[in-house]
C-alpha cells in the first residue's frame, strides 16, 4: 500500500484520501485516489524500466505545452504538482508523481471489431499530427535503444552464440529461419542516413490500451501511458498498432493455426491513422508504413525468442516454454503479414 508520507506530500495533512489498486499496467504501480468528490492517479515510476525518470517527466510537460498550442481535440494527460510545486515526489521507496483520473474514458484490453481499430488508430495519428512539428532533441529517450532493431538483433544473436541456458539445440532450425530475415532490420538505418527519413516524436506503445475510449461509441478521449514517448519513426506507432491489433489470437497462442494478420483490422487501422495524420505525413514515411508493421513485430519475434536463449530473465513467464510459444506465435505473425505486404501497400497507396 502506499505511504502516507506520499500522500501527504501532494494533499494537505489529515485529508481523506481514499486508496485502491489499479490492477492495469504491468510496469508502474497505479493507484486510484478518491479526494472528496475529485478522484486522481497516483503512480509509482518503475525506475528499473525508466532509469531517468525526470527524463520521462520533462517530455510530458514538453508535450502538454506544445499540445495546447494545437487544434489538438483529446484531454490532454499531465501531471499534478506536490505541495512543494514539485511534479515528482521521491523517497526510499521510489520516484511518485500524481495525474488526474479520466473518469470518463475506459481502456480496452483488445481490440474487438473494425470500429475500434479505425477510431484508436485515428487518435493515434491525431496525437502524432500535432507533435508532428515538434524538434525531436528537445525529448530524451526515456528506454535507449528502446526501438534500435540492429542492436536488437545483435543481441539476439550474441545469444545464438552464446547458448547460455544450453537451449540452442532443441530450436537451432527456428534460430536458423529467424535469422535469414535479419537483413531486413538494416533498410531504416540506410534510410536515415539518406535523409530520406527524419525523426518524429512518438509514442511508441501504440496498444490499444493505450488509448482512452468513451464507452458507448468508442471515440478516443486520450492518449495514455506517454512515458515510452520520445524520438522516434511514425513507422514505429502504425506497426505496433499491426503488431498489437491485427493478430487473430493472443501473442502467446501456442496453436500457430490460429495465428494471422486480419486483413479488416488491418485496413481499418491504416484508414483510421492515416485520417488523423494525413494532412503532415510525407509522402516517404507514408510508403514505409508497411515496412513498420514487418520491422516491429520482427523486433518483437527477435526479443521473445533472446529471452528464451538466456533463460527467461526478461520477460514474464508462466510455464518453461511460454517465451518459445510467443516467439512462435509472432513470427507466424511476420509471415503473415508479408504474405500479405503487397495488397498492405496498395491500400495505404490508394487512401
Amino acid at each position: 500500500m502506499v505511504d502516507s508520507r506520499i500522500i501527504d506530500a501532494f494533499f494537505s495533512k489529515d485529508t481523506p484520501v481514499e486508496v485502491e489498486l489499479l490492477s492495469s499496467g504491468h510496469i508502474n504501480d497505479t493507484y486510484k485516489l478518491t479526494v472528496g468528490n475529485k478522484q486522481y492517479v497516483l503512480q509509482k515510476i518503475n525506475t528499473s524500466v525508466f532509469r531517468d525518470p525526470h527524463a520521462v517527466m520533462n517530455n510530458l510537460h514538453k508535450s502538454v505545452m506544445h499540445l495546447k498550442k494545437k487544434p489538438y481535440n483529446l484531454q490532454i494527460l499531465h501531471s499534478i504538482a506536490a505541495l512543494n510545486g514539485k511534479h515528482l515526489i521521491e523517497d526510499q521507496g521510489g520516484v511518485w508523481r500524481l495525474m488526474p483520473f479520466m473518469e470518463n474514458g475506459v481502456a480496452l484490453e483488445e481490440v474487438k471489431n473494425k470500429k475500434q481499430a479505425f477510431l484508436a488508430a485515428k487518435a493515434y495519428g491525431h496525437f502524432l499530427a500535432n507533435l508532428y512539428d515538434m524538434k525531436p532533441d528537445c525529448m530524451k529517450e526515456t528506454i535507449p535503444d528502446f526501438h534500435n532493431s540492429p542492436k536488437r538483433l545483435q543481441n539476439f544473436l550474441n545469444a545464438v552464440g552464446t547458448d547460455p541456458a544450453g537451449r540452442l539445440n532443441k530450436v537451432q532450425d527456428l534460430v536458423d529461419e529467424i535469422s535469414e530475415e535479419g537483413a531486413m532490420v538494416h533498410k531504416l538505418t540506410r534510410w536515415s542516413e539518406e535523409g530520406k527519413l527524419q525523426r518524429k516524436i512518438v509514442h511508441c506503445d501504440s496498444k490499444i490500451s493505450n488509448i482512452l475510449v468513451n464507452p458507448k461509441t468508442f471515440e478516443g478521449i486520450a492518449v495514455i501511458d506517454l512515458d515510452t514517448m520520445m524520438p522516434g519513426y511514425i513507422m514505429y506507432d502504425f506497426g505496433d498498432m499491426v503488431r498489437s491489433f491485427t493478430n487473430t489470437t493472443r501473442e502467446d497462442d501456442p496453436d500457430l493455426s490460429k495465428v494471422s494478420m486480419s486483413w479488416d483490422i488491418f485496413t481499418a487501422i491504416a484508414s483510421g491513422f492515416l485520417d488523423g495524420l494525413d494532412e503532415v505525413i510525407s509522402p516517404f514515411e507514408k510508403d514505409t508504413l508497411v515496412y513498420g508493421a514487418l520491422l516491429i513485430t520482427y523486433e518483437q519475434v527477435i526479443r521473445f525468442f533472446e529471452d528464451y536463449l538466456r533463460g527467461d530473465v526478461y520477460y514474464k513467464i508462466s510455464y518453461p516454454d511460454h517465451n518459445l510459444h510467443r516467439t512462435q506465435n509472432q513470427w507466424k505473425l511476420y509471415q503473415s503479414i508479408k504474405s500479405q505486404q503487397e495488397e498492405m501497400e496498395r491500400f495505404i497507396k490508394n487512401n
